[in-house]
């Protein structure tokens, strides 16, 4: 694999690059596959990724590990993908955005996991959408706290605006403009109640 990676890497525009690949870990839920019968589900599960991988990346090398170690035991697959493809160009980085990856990956289990599996899928990451603090929120400080938690995650997740608030709406949270679009309130309803605050979406520097 070292020699077939470093032969596409003398074909691109800076062969003496310092960084050539991208690492992807996919851990799927004790409810997609709880491991009983682990060489099976490791099979079914290795079918899935390569087809997920020759779905986006079809144009990279790749390597893909399956394993079921760790703590929890659960199986999950390790891909290595060469991001300096055979003809000396590079692989874009957005297509690694974890937004994407997850998403795209989500319909990948919706169109081949029972086909691969036998078994209908129902997505493990839909039933935590639910913080499971989100009962104990009883006063506007507290909801705010729990807000700038799930905005930071989310502000890592994604490399657009448009993204940024779809995956907000996932989680219940709505947001309308001020002043010319400049400025924002958040709203999210918590046990019937509704919550809001006004905050800025973006900090601009004057250097930049």
């Amino acid at each position: 694999m070292e020699k077939q990676f470093k032969a596409n890497l003398q074909k691109a525009h800076n062969p003496k690059r310092k960084y050539q690949a991208q690492t992807l870990i996919i851990s799927f839920s004790p409810d997609e596959f709880d491991t009983t019968d682990l060489s099976e589900q490791a099979n079914q599960a290795l079918m899935l990724v390569k087809h997920y991988v020759h779905q986006h990346f079809a144009d990279a090398q790749s390597v893909i590990a399956i394993q079921a170690d760790g703590d929890g035991g659960k199986l999950h697959a390790h891909i290595v993908f060469n991001t300096v493809r055979p003809n000396g160009r590079t692989v874009p980085t957005n297509r690694f955005n974890i937004y994407k990856l997850r998403t795209n990956f989500d319909h990948e289990m919706i169109a081949n996991y029972q086909r691969v599996t036998g078994n209908s899928w129902t997505n493990p990451i839909s039933k935590q959408q639910k913080r499971q603090d989100i009962d104990n929120i009883v006063t506007r400080s507290q909801w705010q706290k729990s807000l700038k938690k799930i905005i930071n995650q989310v502000k890592n997740e994604v490399d657009s605006l448009r993204e940024f608030v779809h995956l907000l709406g996932t989680q219940g949270i709505t947001i309308t403009e001020r002043k010319k679009g400049t400025a924002w309130t958040y709203h999210q309803t918590i046990n019937g109640k509704e919550y809001k605050v006004r905050d800025f979406y973006q900090r601009v520097k004057k250097q930049t």
